[in-house]
């Protein structure tokens, strides 16, 4: 329960924790289930960082000992009972009004571009880890843009005699190391190549310390550094009461950059070392937090890293911290007080990932490193535009992308025409296997004894995705193209996924089929393309009495001896006028279900009043132009109402040398059910 717990008793509980699993069979666990009593992840408001510390502890034991995992955010023991016993693949859930949710990232679109900015020459900005690395390039990168004052905290002394050495050639620096390793062996007895490589990293940490806070100062910045470990209460005690001596002004924004780790499996870590990694940035930021006035501050930034979000193998206490570091950007941005936390992937050539093999191990699992010059860029730009909460960055995400991607298992009854649904960032896919035996109404639409998956069918498809997605029913579409027949053999099926584009909306449905001449590699081709949301153009339609006459111009026997459709798709009753380039049809509705759900079709729309509209304007083109014709394109289509249907209304528009193009209205008793907006009938031959 971690309303028991405060954040200053993080490092504690990581501890008790790293010692229980550590002393656990972890081949033995079956399972591992944590229980959060936030509402809606703390989305909203309550974010505790312990639970996303926890949930970063078991997402890293999942992808390294394979242990099955579950973060659930509730108290409500039939919640809590519910995702024991269904088990799925989504490791974070959380529920608000009885709706079941999990995290999915979303990706941004440009940058907006900045004419004034927040931070000025009156801003004194603190950096811990500013003096190097990757932290040290973002807060020069963020200088060009602005000159707050800058306080800059490292771990390597600042040593003011080293100057001469800034100009040194790689060279004349390897004959520096020589003199660095005899004056070592004049010390030492014993000189060993690891005794050596730490003396040079020192002397190295320290010019590079000194080359940075140079180049800074020489972009005429006030700079203040000091040599302090983050993690030491009384050193960084020390550290504020120098700062505030020299100090006129209230520290506003800070950045949190310091940060060490060491990726190791988690059986062999040591406790010490691991508190060490989550103490450095914890505890290093408590410690400076400690020293602030929070009405002062403007903005928080803190170094996360994608270990911090989804796990990392080796990495249990730096995905433990980084964790905690996040959720705070949460917490204390829902409070009022702006906090940006970045959860950075390696970087190509500087920091961490680059020492080692670690690199090399990144790019063999598929993951793109940032390059600094970008990454510095994305930096900025999040900072300058004050961005909150908790933002990932980086490339190409390799092995972390199969714990990204959300998929979720739809049930049929439900959704008819969905089996799957699969979260991206840029796009969500829908799946669903087609084949006669379930989806019977092919059947009965079938085109020279072949089974044609139905326009009609396609809609109310997309009509349950907008449904799932968007948790509300569909209202409008738009932009609808007819492209290649869907041709689906009978005994066969036949894989169809839809792909929705988050940025413009689009939707497109597709098959795929696995010729032999392939080799197992699928044959996609893209069927229907249309674009989800409200439409911009809105069909007028002037209401007219409509009059029945007393023998119908066409009863239902003369329809379908023109039609191909059998019994389910046989919708028109009769034909009751045709005259001034308009056609109106009474609707017969079967009853009979489409599909082999026993427990009937539970559709978004109504399909076979849809296929009355169709039907309805293909008349006119048979009787007055004397051809066959199905649907190749429809600019907008609105639902308005579920009435039951009564008539269809289509009004010729035009025609040219393919196509003839309608509008048409749906009409119950007294009211408009379905319009169809500028539809253009491609001739069939």
């Amino acid at each position: 329960d971690n309303t028991q717990y405060s954040l200053n008793e993080s490092l504690t509980f990581f501890d008790s924790l790293f010692i229980i699993f550590q002393s656990l069979n972890l081949s033995a666990i079956e399972k591992i289930i944590v229980i959060a009593p936030e509402t809606y992840f703390g989305w909203e408001n309550g974010a505790n960082a312990l639970s996303s510390s926890v949930g970063a502890f078991i997402k890293t034991l999942n992808r390294e000992f394979q242990i099955p995992i579950k973060l659930i955010y509730s108290v409500n023991p039939e919640q809590i009972i519910h995702e024991i016993s269904i088990w799925d693949n989504i490791e974070e859930v959380a529920y608000k009004d009885g709706i079941r949710y999990t995290l999915l990232r979303k990706k941004l679109g440009e940058f907006p571009e900045q004419k004034k900015y927040f931070i000025s020459t009156e801003d004194v900005l603190l950096a811990t880890g500013g003096a190097q690395g990757i932290t040290f390039a973002c807060i020069d990168e963020l200088t060009n843009n602005v000159k707050p004052q800058l306080i800059l905290l490292g771990l390597a002394p600042y040593d003011d005699s080293l100057h001469e050495y800034l100009l040194y050639s790689p060279e004349m620096l390897e004959e520096k190391k020589q003199e660095v390793t005899n004056m070592l062996k004049s010390k030492q007895e014993r000189v060993t190549p690891v005794m050596i490589k730490r003396e040079w990293k020192n002397f190295l940490d320290k010019l590079d310390t000194l080359r940075n806070i140079e180049s800074l100062r020489k972009k005429g910045l006030k700079v203040q550094y000091y040599a302090v470990d983050v993690t030491n209460e009384e050193k960084m005690q020390n550290t504020f009461q120098q700062i505030q001596e020299k100090l006129e002004k209230p520290i506003t924004i800070v950045v949190h950059g310091a940060g060490i780790e060491e990726s190791k499996s988690f059986l062999k870590k040591n406790l010490k070392m691991a508190h060490k990694v989550v103490d450095v940035k914890v505890g290093g930021f408590l410690n400076v937090l400690k020293h602030l006035k929070i009405q002062d501050i403007k903005y928080f930034v803190a170094f996360s890293s994608v270990a911090g979000r989804y796990g990392n193998q080796g990495q249990i206490d730096y995905a433990f911290a980084n964790a905690c570091l996040s959720r705070l950007a949460w917490d204390y941005s829902q409070r009022k007080i702006p906090f940006l936390s970045i959860d950075w992937t390696a970087w190509a050539d500087i920091g961490m990932a680059t020492l080692g093999s670690t690199l090399q191990i990144l790019t063999q699992a598929g993951v793109v490193p940032i390059p600094s010059h970008i990454g510095v860029k994305i930096f900025s730009k999040l900072v300058l535009n004050k961005f909150k909460g908790e933002y990932i960055v980086g490339g190409k995400l390799g092995i972390f992308e199969e714990k990204l991607d959300v998929t979720e298992t739809i049930d049929k009854l439900e959704y008819p025409m969905l089996n799957k649904m699969n979260y991206q960032p840029d796009f969500i896919i829908g799946s669903n296997t087609i084949n006669s035996e379930y989806d019977t109404y092919l059947l009965d639409h079938q085109i020279q004894q072949k089974p044609v998956f139905p326009g009609v069918m396609v809609l109310e498809t997309f009509a349950e995705f907008y449904n799932r997605v968007f948790e509300k029913p569909m209202t409008s579409i738009s932009n609808i193209n007819f492209l290649t027949p869907l041709k689906i053999p009978i005994n066969k099926s036949v894989e169809v996924e839809l792909k929705y584009n988050n940025l413009n909306n689009e939707i497109i449905l597709y098959s795929k089929t696995y010729p032999l001449v392939l080799k197992g590699k699928p044959l996609i081709k893209e069927h229907f393309n249309a674009k989800l949301g409200k439409s911009i153009k809105k069909i007028k339609w002037k209401k007219e009495p409509i009059s029945e006459p007393l023998i119908p111009l066409l009863d239902k026997n003369e329809i379908y001896e023109i039609f191909f459709h059998g019994n389910k798709f046989q919708v028109l009753k009769e034909i009751i006028q045709l005259e001034n380039g308009k056609i109106v049809a009474k609707v017969d509705i079967p009853t009979t279900s489409l599909t082999k759900n026993s427990e009937g079709d539970n559709f978004q729309l109504e399909p076979l009043a849809l296929e009355s509209i169709f039907q309805t304007a293909a008349l006119f083109d048979v009787i007055v132009y004397n051809h066959l014709s199905l649907p190749s394109k429809i600019s907008t289509i609105e639902i308005l109402s579920k009435q039951p249907p009564k008539y269809v209304v289509a009004k010729f528009l035009k025609t040219d040398e393919e196509r003839s193009y309608y509008n048409s209205v749906l009409l119950g008793e007294n009211y408009g059910i379905w319009k169809f907006g500028n539809y253009p009938l491609t001739t069939f031959i």
